[in-house]
């Protein structure tokens, strides 16, 4: 995750371009992770097994939330 994080936070971004970077990375591979988990109910014949996948889209959500509205501290 965190070299996914370098290039596109290694220059001066805004915080809403920070924040949808966080969000986006974070869905994107809680995404990647939860597909495993679809397709082994999708194996057991349960039905709407997709509705798995939303749950990492929540999470990349609530990531892009808190990273908006958390201030950065600078060292003094």
């Amino acid at each position: 995750m965190c070299s996914l994080l370098v290039v596109p936070l290694s220059s001066d971004v805004s915080r809403w371009g920070a924040a949808l970077t966080m969000g986006a990375l974070s869905a994107g591979t809680g995404a990647i992770a939860f597909l495993w988990f679809a397709m082994a109910l999708t194996a057991a014949g349960t039905g709407a097994p997709f509705l798995v996948v939303l749950a990492p889209l929540g999470w990349g959500a609530l990531v892009f939330g808190v990273a908006l509205l958390t201030k950065a501290r600078t060292g003094r």
